[in-house]
């Protein structure tokens, strides 16, 4: 790089054409090797779009050099198939799209699985481990009635995955749900979409005991949820926590109610895509089974910020430590006097009504969310600690270690790491 810089000093004047380079110089060297090595054009092609997706697919094309094309995205405008060394799609469906990806004698990468008929190499969100994730925060807050929400169960991959992972981690706990599928809704209403069926969800809703709590397949899905509560006079989050999926940036804060949803990392998925992408343009083997890539986390926001308790002391207990575990010196006697109990005596009621101990709360709110924050990237683990009441970066480091094994550099390289599973060719995890 040095010689190459010193071969761009090395310019002189020319009478003729301005400047001239040197001959047998680096910069000549390096000059060559980049006319011989063309840049690759890889198109975009999205039958669902996402602009997180559309911003890792950039990125990549960015680090490596690609020139994107993206018309398909802004004006719908088909790339010329003979131009292009590759393709990142999104196919969700649409017959069009299908059938030109159909004809692409170039390497592809889908970023979905609703297509199961073109045998495509795929990177793919964790489902199963959204669930999971969705379930474990509403139980962290006490419910003991839940609903999985989507348009299509059947129809829908990511949609079976996330409810099979939902199911699990409730039926674990002993906890049975109800699933609220927008292709019944279709059939009583005779509504062209689950989209013209507010009415028929809002009387649903009205017939689940409250409290209770929602999570829906997607974030668009449960914008119609929170619609469907206000419909039927059923306060969010008081009487139904909603929870949604892809923590989209442009749905969940601008929500009616801010809405809490599992982020499925989707930025990093397209990443990942683009990336292997790269590597079938090289010439490399299409791995045998769709890549998975890790789930960041629950991004709490109002729309579940609430725990399911009746008990009035405890409720006030509960909403002291939400309100100030950032700072690092609250204990159970705060908590108590906020509750206006003893110490002896909220213990009690806390641990039979919540399932936890008041100090294993405070706990718990402080790692969910260093663990949300250390997930964005955005912050060093030193901020994280003061910020969520931890007394330094080694506390935060052991209470880390304790709840998934490894520490903060660790636990937020695992998030770019795809999950590497054994499985048969085309079966579902």
């Amino acid at each position: 790089m040095v010689e190459a810089m010193e071969g761009l000093l090395c310019l002189r004047r020319s009478s003729r054409n301005g400047y001239s380079v040197p001959e047998n110089s680096t910069f000549c060297a390096v000059m060559k090797t980049a006319r011989q090595s063309p840049k690759r054009r890889v198109a975009m092609l999205m039958g669902w779009y996402n602009h997180a997706s559309h911003s890792g697919i950039a990125r990549y094309a960015r680090d490596a050099g690609w020139i994107l094309d993206n018309h398909s995205v802004h004006i719908g405008h088909r790339p010329s198939l003979h131009s292009i060394d590759g393709v990142v799609c999104c196919l969700y469906g649409q017959p069009e799209l299908t059938a030109l990806v159909r004809k692409i004698d170039k390497p592809v990468v889908d970023l979905q699985w609703q297509v199961k008929s073109l045998d495509l190499p795929r990177v793919l969100s964790d489902n199963v481990t959204a669930g999971q994730m969705a379930a474990r925060h509403l139980l962290e807050r006490g419910f003991k009635q839940f609903v999985f929400a989507a348009p299509d169960v059947r129809g829908h991959f990511a949609s079976r995955e996330r409810l099979d992972g939902f199911r699990a981690t409730l039926a674990a706990h002993g906890h049975r749900m109800k699933v609220l599928d927008g292709r019944n809704a279709v059939k009583a209403s005779q509504a062209s979409s689950i989209y013209q069926c507010a009415d028929w969800l809002a009387g649903r809703l009205r017939t689940i005991p409250k409290p209770f709590a929602v999570f829906c397949t997607n974030d668009d899905f449960a914008v119609d949820i929170l619609d469907a509560c206000s419909m039927a006079n059923i306060l969010v989050p008081e009487e139904a926590a909603v929870v949604g999926c892809d923590n989209d940036e442009l749905i969940c804060p601008l929500a009616s109610v801010p809405l809490t949803s599992v982020d499925l990392n989707l930025e990093e998925v397209a990443y990942q895509g683009a990336r292997l992408l790269d590597q079938l343009m090289d010439g490399r083997k299409a791995p045998r089974r769709p890549v998975r890539v890790p789930c960041r986390g629950v991004v709490t926001r109002r729309s579940s910020d609430i725990l399911a308790v009746e008990h009035l002391g405890v409720a006030k207990a509960l909403r002291f430590i939400l309100d100030h575990h950032t700072n690092p010196l609250i204990g159970v006697a705060d908590a108590a006097a906020a509750a206006g109990m003893s110490r002896r005596g909220l213990g009690l009621v806390f641990h039979r009504l919540v399932g936890r101990h008041v100090s294993e709360e405070i706990a718990r709110v402080r790692m969910e969310r260093a663990m949300a924050m250390l997930a964005t990237g955005e912050h060093n683990a030193t901020d994280v600690a003061a910020v969520c009441g931890y007394s330094g970066l080694k506390h935060l480091a052991r209470a880390l270690v304790r709840a998934t094994g490894h520490g903060p550099r660790q636990f937020a390289k695992n998030l770019k790491k795809p999950i590497r599973k054994r499985q048969k060719r085309g079966q579902m995890t």
